[in-house]
């Protein structure tokens, strides 16, 4: 068993001819050092010893780069979080900036869900991130949800809600929320929500619709007399009229 390990002498460390190797004991051919059993389990002890080593190694290697990797330079930060941060609102907003700066858009939205569970305020800025990442059909649930929750919803998550059930083919409940947000009782006209409205009934060949909208907002003012006159010509090519 000695050779599979070493054919030198560990005294003089000359090699020992085969010859040698096979005796019981095995001699060195020469010193005449005897080569016991001992030293032969002393060298599968330490080779067993260096196997061991390099799988802790190894092991260490690869479970520093799971721990790492997702992470980064926030890994202790976010460790910390998940074992004392609690459910609290901003240990959810400190993780979901984390998650945005490692660009991890599941786990932010799953954060954001978290914050909007507790304060109802916070579904606004949900729908927003689930707009950025088109997920349309989500972001008009959680806008509808706004909406309905609060009694005085401002422009923007009006208008979201509208744009995102636009995009998600909710045309009719669309146009009900365009339709609230261009006859809202305000000094100032929302020309960017006409022009969505507008360009989603084109899409959808109403026509028609599309048309009187225009024409309507038209009658507001001097201001606004050309507005949107490439797609009011189109639609008046569209239904066989003449331009205005």
């Amino acid at each position: 068993m000695f050779q599979q390990f070493n054919t030198n002498c560990p005294r003089c460390h000359s090699e020992v001819s085969p010859e040698r190797l096979n005796l019981n004991p095995a001699v060195c051919d020469h010193c005449g050092h005897v080569l016991s059993t001992r030293e032969t389990e002393t060298e599968k002890k330490m080779v067993k010893s260096y196997q061991w080593a390099m799988f802790i190694t190894a092991g260490v290697v690869i479970f520093g780069h799971l721990f790492f990797s997702a992470w980064g330079g926030y890994t202790l930060e976010v460790r910390w979080l998940q074992l004392f941060g609690g459910d609290s609102i901003s240990t959810h907003e400190r993780m979901a900036q984390i998650c945005l700066e490692t660009f991890q858009y599941d786990c932010v939205e799953k954060h954001y869900v978290a914050m909007s569970r507790q304060d109802s305020s916070h579904l606004l800025k949900l729908g927003k991130f689930q707009m950025s990442r088109q997920r349309y059909a989500a972001a008009a649930d959680t806008l509808r949800e706004y909406v309905a929750r609060h009694e005085d919803p401002n422009y923007d998550a009006a208008y979201l809600l509208a744009r995102s059930l636009s995009e998600s083919g909710q045309i009719e409940e669309a146009s009900v929320q365009f339709e609230k947000i261009i006859r809202a009782n305000t000094e100032i006209l929302q020309l960017t929500a006409v022009q969505k409205y507008v360009e989603m009934l084109m899409k959808h060949q109403q026509w028609a619709k599309a048309q009187a909208i225009i024409e309507e907002i038209r009658k507001r003012g001097e201001a606004v007399q050309d507005f949107m006159q490439p797609q009011y010509s189109e639609i008046k090519q569209k239904l066989g009229g003449t331009q205005s």
